[in-house]
């Protein structure tokens, strides 16, 4: 599964997925890149009390792997 996801991230999308592994937010969650990472489950979005977003714990490792987080 982590070459699947791997596949479909690209290299413009990596510092999306930071921003959003760091701040549970996105800036624009319409634009095309965010749009994609919803529909691929490559980014999950929750509403309790308010909406926020994850990234799925297989990404997770992929941005580990790639030393952009720790």
């Amino acid at each position: 599964m982590r070459h699947d996801f791997a596949r479909q991230i690209g290299s413009d999308l990596y510092d999306l997925l930071v921003g959003v592994y760091k701040t549970a937010e996105t800036s624009d969650a319409s634009s095309k890149g965010f749009v994609k990472l919803l529909h691929g489950l490559m980014v999950l979005e929750y509403e309790n009390d308010a909406l926020w977003y994850d990234v799925h714990p297989i990404v997770v490792d992929l941005l580990k792997q790639k030393n952009l987080i720790e």
